[in-house]
C-alpha cells in the first residue's frame, strides 16, 4: 500500500463547503477504502494562543465546524472506514504551564 499525503490550508477551506469534503470528494486525491485524516488546525505554540470571545468564531471554524461533512457525503457507506485524528493544544492541562483555551474546547464535538 503507498501512503500519499497532502496539506489542506483551513482559510482555503472551511469557508468553502469544510474542509473534509475537499478530501473525499475527489477519488483521485484519497483511497477512499483507507482514508486516513490528522487534523491539526487548533495545535499552535502558547505565544500565538489567543484568548475571548472575539477568537472564538475563528476556533470554531478551524475546529468542529471544519471537522463537519456535508450531509450529502454522510451517506456514503466507505465514510464508515474513514479514520480522524484530531490534534489540539491547550485544551487540556497536560503538564501544568499550558496556556488553557476553552475557545478550542469545542473541537471535542457536542
Amino acid at each position: 500500500m503507498r501512503s500519499r499525503g497532502f496539506p489542506i490550508a483551513p482559510i482555503n477551506s472551511v469557508r468553502s463547503g469544510g474542509a473534509l469534503s475537499g478530501i473525499v470528494r475527489r477519488p483521485e486525491r484519497a483511497e477512499r477504502d483507507s482514508l486516513k485524516i490528522v487534523h491539526c488546525w487548533t495545535a499552535e505554540p502558547d505565544e500565538a494562543v489567543q484568548r475571548g470571545r472575539l477568537h472564538l468564531g475563528e476556533y470554531q471554524e478551524r475546529g468542529f465546524d471544519s471537522l463537519l461533512f456535508p450531509p450529502a457525503l454522510g451517506a456514503q457507506a466507505w465514510l464508515n472506514s474513514c479514520h480522524i485524528t484530531v490534534v489540539s493544544s491547550n485544551v487540556h492541562d497536560v503538564v501544568g504551564t499550558e496556556t488553557l483555551c476553552p475557545e478550542k474546547a469545542t473541537v471535542a464535538g457536542p
